[in-house]
C-alpha cells in the first residue's frame, strides 16, 4: 500500500484551510460588513491571564463584567485604571455565600473597585451566581470557565473564549443590562 507523500497532505491541508477561511468569510451571520466574527482561546493555567488584563486594558468605551468570585488584584487594578481612563465600567458580583461567593469572598474586591471609581453592585442573593464574563466596548465578550480568583491560578484547568463578534456582545450586553437593573429577583426561565 503506497503512503501519501508529505508534500500531498500539505497541499491538501492548505486547500482545506482556504476553503475554511473562504466560507467563514462568506457566512458572515449578519450579511453586513465589517470583520468576521472570531474567538480565541485562552487554556489555563498554560497561558496565564495577562489575555484577560489585556481584554480589559484594550476597552475604549464600556467593561461591563459579571463574576462569581473576584480576588485578583491585576484584574481589579485594570479595571480601575480603565475607569479612571474615562471607561465607563460596571461589575456585578455574587452575593450567595453557600456557593463560595458572596460579601465575605467578593467584599474586599468590591470596596476596592468602588473606591478605584468603577461601579459595584451585588447581585440576587438566593441563587448561585456562577457566571464569569465580560463585555468590552459592545462588540467583544470574554467567557471564563474560570473566576478570577488569583490564589487558585496555579492549580486549575480551565479555559477562557475571547469572542470578537458584535452579535454575541450585543446578546450577552442585554443579559447584563437586565441583570445589572434587576438585582432583587432572580431570572425567569422564560
Amino acid at each position: 500500500m503506497m503512503r501519501p507523500s508529505r508534500a500531498l497532505w500539505l497541499l491538501v491541508a492548505v486547500a482545506v484551510a482556504a476553503t475554511l477561511g473562504g466560507c467563514a468569510a462568506a457566512s458572515k451571520p449578519d450579511g453586513g460588513e465589517g470583520p468576521v466574527p472570531s474567538h480565541r482561546l485562552i487554556v489555563e493555567p498554560r497561558d496565564g491571564y495577562q489575555p484577560v488584563y489585556d481584554f480589559i486594558s484594550e476597552a475604549s468605551r464600556t467593561v461591563d463584567m459579571t463574576m462569581y468570585q473576584l480576588s485578583d488584584a491585576k484584574a481589579q487594578d485594570a479595571l480601575k485604571a480603565a475607569a479612571k481612563r474615562g471607561v465607563k465600567v460596571r461589575v456585578l458580583l455574587d452575593s450567595d455565600p453557600q456557593g463560595g461567593g458572596g460579601p465575605a469572598q467578593n467584599g474586599p474586591a468590591y470596596s476596592d473597585l468602588t473606591s478605584g471609581g468603577v461601579e459595584v453592585r451585588w447581585a440576587w442573593s438566593g441563587t448561585l451566581w456562577h457566571q464569569k464574563s465580560l463585555v468590552r466596548d459592545g462588540d467583544s465578550a470574554l467567557v471564563m470557565t474560570c473566576n478570577l480568583y488569583a490564589p487558585y491560578y496555579p492549580i486549575m484547568r480551565d479555559y477562557a473564549v475571547v469572542v470578537d463578534s458584535a452579535a454575541t456582545a450585543r446578546g450577552m450586553q442585554a443579559t447584563f443590562e437586565h441583570d445589572w437593573n434587576e438585582t432583587s429577583s432572580p431570572p425567569s426561565p422564560g
